[in-house]
């Protein structure tokens, strides 16, 4: 049987890449129009990376229809919109997100196209080139910016332009649900996750000798396991003097060492798999 190192998947999650370009590409003044702006924390996300192994197991138990976390008899753990509220700070109004069609606007949607794509370099470009007193296209640009590199990120790098259609008029962003628009994306990348790995272990499984190919999934995945992290219950005594600090947004406040006292404290070290978890129990 073919045996590799490397992790089943690759995820994309481009926080790193977010806090980088703002804090080294950006002017002083454009980060002050960002600072008041409906996603403004976002530009300040923390850099951190979720273990592969954590996020799988997290991932794979979840149901995606239920949009719950269960695992044998321990306590579920619902995701909700109050908790990509609690993660990223995103506006939770009232109004379903509106996209585009592909024929809307397009002298907007082209502003963002570098030809016929629209890649995230290009967006970078844009936002590092505006006038700083442009507040629109700052805000609009630097939120085309969050949702592809944190929020409603794919496999390939591009800008969803179709989120366009809820910024339209900047002055009326936060009447949107974006908390809800979230948290479906993420559950729909959820059940993708779970089939593409169910049918990834059912072709190693019949050819055990092929080298494991890896499928690269995008989505906002990572915030599931920040909020499992958060629901652990940790004995004092195992924390070994770490300090978990559960300020909100989540995003701006964890660390790798969290999730690497959090898989240390939470692996069954009663089976011979090394990637399974589950041992503390849910929090009430």
């Amino acid at each position: 049987m073919a045996t590799s190192s490397k992790p089943p998947f690759l995820i994309r999650f481009g926080g790193k890449r977010l806090r980088k370009f703002v804090d080294n590409e950006l002017s002083a003044a454009k980060r002050d129009v960002i600072a008041t702006s409906c996603f403004a924390d976002l530009a300040r996300i923390s850099r951190f990376h979720v273990p592969e192994e954590l996020l799988e197991w997290v991932v794979m138990n979840i149901d995606p229809k239920l949009r719950e976390y269960r695992h044998k008899v321990s306590k579920p753990i619902v995701f909700t919109r109050d908790m990509m509220m609690k993660v990223f700070n995103v506006p939770s109004g009232d109004k379903p997100v509106e996209r585009l069609k592909n024929t809307d606007h397009t002298e907007l949607r082209n502003m963002y196209r570098d030809g016929e794509r629209a890649p995230i370099a290009y967006l970078e470009k844009l936002l590092h080139d505006c006038a700083d007193d442009d507040v629109v296209m700052i805000n609009r640009s630097f939120a085309l910016l969050a949702f592809a590199s944190v929020l409603f990120l794919g496999t390939n790098n591009m800008v969803p332009l179709d989120y366009l259609g809820s910024l339209l008029d900047m002055d009326r962003v936060r009447e949107y649900a974006w908390d809800e628009t979230i948290l479906a994306y993420c559950m729909d990348q959820v059940a993708e996750f779970q089939e593409k790995r169910r049918l990834q272990k059912e072709f190693m499984k019949q050819n055990p000798s092929e080298r494991l190919k890896q499928f690269s999934i995008g989505s906002c995945l990572p915030a599931l396991v920040i909020f499992y992290v958060d629901n652990l219950d940790f004995p004092v005594e195992q924390v070994h003097g770490h300090v978990f600090d559960y300020s909100l947004p989540r995003a701006l406040h964890v660390c790798n060492a969290d999730f690497e006292l959090a898989m240390a404290i939470d692996r069954n070290k009663k089976t011979l798999e090394l990637s399974v978890f589950g041992k503390r129990h849910i929090r009430d």
